[in-house]
């Protein structure tokens, strides 16, 4: 099995015209073979401000990509090592990172795709990309959220985005990824309400569990807001047959840097 990562930014990485396109620099993540997955030059790839990792499979790309907390992970339909509905399930369940699946175009499944989308990918493209090409991908499968530096804060509570960590003055919880999204959601929009939809769109729920997934979420979070903050649950409502609201009436969540 292989497990090295080989960062393709070697050549031309010491010219002039590409330093300011390193400065906004997308880290992107190949996994399988990159070949059938991008195209093009080193050069290329800088000059559209893409520093690019290949890891050979699966195993591989799940290794490395703790290692490299990349910006996005692009991953062919057929890896090896790991299959790539199993590959995209074990990422998303300790990471944000935007994942996209490359399928075959002359042999893409209808079925492959489906099921990688439940299991949680951002997106699908068919054939081969050129740096331009995923540019412009990136663009539209890359997240607005807070960003990784800010926090939420709501009164005592405060949930570091980059950590995925809510601290109130009882002390402080890791979260899930599923339970970040939806908290994330509930306190930007506090104090306004969030619908049942609108948190399983923003909490990336599977079609076929959202009608429970949600629910169970929304209890953990419960009780991990009890766990940092006296009556910390309470901060949480459920409003009937509407959806559900985060925060005290008067109060509502700024960002900070």
């Amino acid at each position: 099995m292989t497990t090295a990562v080989h960062p393709h930014r070697t050549a031309g990485a010491h010219r002039p015209d590409l330093v300011m396109a390193l400065s906004g620099i997308l880290r992107v993540l190949v996994v399988g073979n990159p070949d059938q997955v991008l195209e093009g030059t080193d050069d290329e790839h800088l000059a559209a401000g893409l520093e690019v990792f290949t890891a050979a499979d699966g195993s591989a790309g799940l290794l490395m990509a703790g290692e490299l907390k990349p910006d996005l992970v692009v991953a062919h339909a057929e890896l090896g090592g790991v299959d790539v509905v199993a590959f995209v399930s074990a990422v998303r369940r300790w990471s944000l990172v935007p994942v996209l699946v490359t399928i075959p175009a002359q042999t893409g499944s209808v079925d492959t795709a489906f099921r990688v989308l439940e299991a949680g990918a951002n997106g699908l493209c068919h054939g081969i990309l050129d740096a331009r090409r995923l540019v412009e991908v990136a663009g539209r499968t890359l997240p607005r959220r807070p960003g990784r530096s800010r926090r939420l804060i709501l009164g005592p509570l405060v949930l570091d985005c980059g950590s995925m960590v809510l601290s109130g003055e009882q002390g402080q919880t890791q979260l899930s990824v599923k339970e970040y999204l939806v908290l994330v959601e509930l306190m930007s929009a506090s104090p306004q309400i969030r619908t049942a939809a609108e948190l399983v769109e923003a909490g990336g729920f599977p079609q076929r569990q959202q009608s429970k997934a949600l629910p169970v979420t929304i209890g953990r979070l419960r009780r991990k807001l009890g766990a940092v903050e006296v009556d910390g649950g309470r901060y949480l409502t459920t409003i009937r047959r509407v959806g559900y609201r985060m925060g005290l009436p008067d109060s509502r969540p700024t960002n900070q840097g």
